[in-house]
């Protein structure tokens, strides 16, 4: 009986200790947990920017990953979640130093909302303390291509919804 009140003891203890020091959890930095994609944007697609200078599409081909999960755009990967609507005012109010613990914690995180502009309803993605700026926007239509619809990923920018390009499923669609 002795040993039994011990491990009682001792697991009552341990419970306290947890409950003074808690330990941070997925949920510091304000992440909620992931955010799910819409499934019609998940995939790999392939697009040419719009040079904003000329208008003209760039040669360069740039390919653009869609998990339900997670988005790599070009060079660049990020898990993409739900996040606590004060957590960009959290952050704004951290000491330099915090700032600079967080944004390397966070490095990889981005967020996701979505909007609807033209009937397009868009996957909102932002930098996960970006206070300003209104992120990319992909966006799921149907466009006639060469008298041929196909589906594909409007990709946008800016406060204009400011089209960057049409990203297909096959690179073939580029030529």
């Amino acid at each position: 009986m002795k040993k039994v009140w011990t491990i009682l003891a001792t697991l009552v203890a341990a419970v306290g200790i947890m409950a003074l020091h808690p330990q941070k959890v997925d949920a510091a930095y304000g992440n909620l947990g992931n955010y799910t994609t819409p499934v019609e944007l998940r995939g790999t697609w392939y697009y040419r920017q719009v040079d904003p200078m000329t208008n003209k599409l760039s040669k360069k081909i740039y390919r653009l990953k869609i998990t339900a999960n997670s988005i790599e755009d070009g060079n660049s990967k990020a898990n993409i979640y739900v996040n606590d609507e004060n957590a960009v005012g959290d952050f704004l109010k951290m000491s330099k130093a915090d700032q600079k613990k967080a944004t390397a914690a966070t490095k990889n995180w981005v967020r996701a909302q979505r909007v609807t502009d033209m009937e397009i309803n868009y996957l909102n993605i932002k930098g996960w303390f970006q206070s300003s700026g209104s992120g990319e926007y992909y966006g799921f239509t149907v466009v006639d291509h060469k008298g041929k619809l196909v589906p594909a990923v409007r990709i946008a920018h800016g406060a204009g919804f400011w089209l960057t390009g049409y990203a297909y499923r096959s690179k073939d669609l580029l030529k």
